[in-house]
């Protein structure tokens, strides 16, 4: 069964992120890479928040799932990095 895994990136920064995009890697689940682009630029104090939809292996069930999710912008020069353990269960 697919689920959605929910990221937000908030811009700390006193600049707009023109180009952000977020890359997610998801341990057990197929396709494990994804990207996303922001819809627009990301002016300072504002959150991004985007979904991916990931469904995990059926001998993955029960088992701890680590979802990796990276934020980037080329142009400014931004990165964050994340991590989280799921479990997955019918």
């Amino acid at each position: 069964e697919k689920f959605k895994a929910n990221v937000k990136f908030e811009n700390k920064l006193p600049i707009t992120i023109q180009d952000g995009y977020f890359k997610i890697q998801a341990d057990g689940c197929g396709r494990s890479h994804k990207k996303q682009q922001l819809a627009s630029p990301l002016k300072p104090g504002e959150t991004a928040t985007v979904a991916f939809e990931l469904e995990p292996y059926m001998n993955m069930y029960g088992k701890a799932n680590v979802i990796a999710v990276d934020f980037f912008s080329p142009s400014t020069w931004v990165t964050a990095h994340g991590t989280t353990e799921i479990h997955v269960y019918k």
